[in-house]
């Protein structure tokens, strides 16, 4: 506390809580990886690796360790990216396309369920990508291999497509899908 009140009036502390808090949202949000070598030389010697990683875990402890997790949408990313590379669909940029869009939507949507509130970002995810999968034909989108990729997210989140407890999520979404896109699968 005493130091991020000295941030306020201290320029170089200021400058080194604002330097932290970039490389912490590099971590959380991007896909590159980032040392706090890079940074200590991006800031021409005036912070250490140490002074960097100290005021890390000074903010962390501040935010009560309270940082954004993964996103239902970054989910749907890692799912489709994880699960379609195995199929022929990878072949169809179209499939995938459709599939992303429509989860998309239904996660955008999640964010003002408030019945949606409890339930884990990864389950969004994967509920939304169910109803989603119901808009591409079993030609562009096999039978077998909705079951290889739907395997696939089961293996590598350990997410049961079939759970019972899915089924009033995917209908939330869904509801929320027809309401405010005009589209039904039906």
């Amino acid at each position: 506390v005493r130091r991020s009140r000295r941030a306020m009036t201290d320029r170089k502390e200021y400058q080194l809580a604002a330097m932290t808090a970039l490389y912490m949202a590099i971590k959380l949000n991007e896909p590159l990886e980032m040392e706090t070598k890079l940074l200590s030389d991006l800031s021409r010697g005036c912070y250490t690796t140490a002074e960097i990683a100290t005021m890390e875990i000074e903010i962390l402890e501040a935010l009560h360790w309270r940082v954004a997790g993964p996103t239902p949408l970054e989910f749907v990313q890692h799912f489709l990216a994880v699960g379609l590379h195995d199929t022929e669909a990878a072949e169809h940029p179209a499939v995938e396309v459709t599939l992303l869009d429509f989860s998309r939507f239904q996660t955008e949507l999640a964010i003002g369920m408030p019945a949606l509130l409890s339930v884990t970002p990864s389950r969004i995810a994967l509920a939304a990508i169910l109803n989603s999968m119901e808009g591409v034909d079993d030609v562009a989108l096999n039978p077998f291999e909705r079951i290889t990729f739907l395997r696939s997210i089961e293996a590598t989140a350990g997410l049961d497509p079939n759970a019972k407890d899915l089924v009033p999520v995917r209908s939330l979404l869904m509801d929320g899908f027809v309401q405010n896109a005009g589209i039904s699968f039906q």
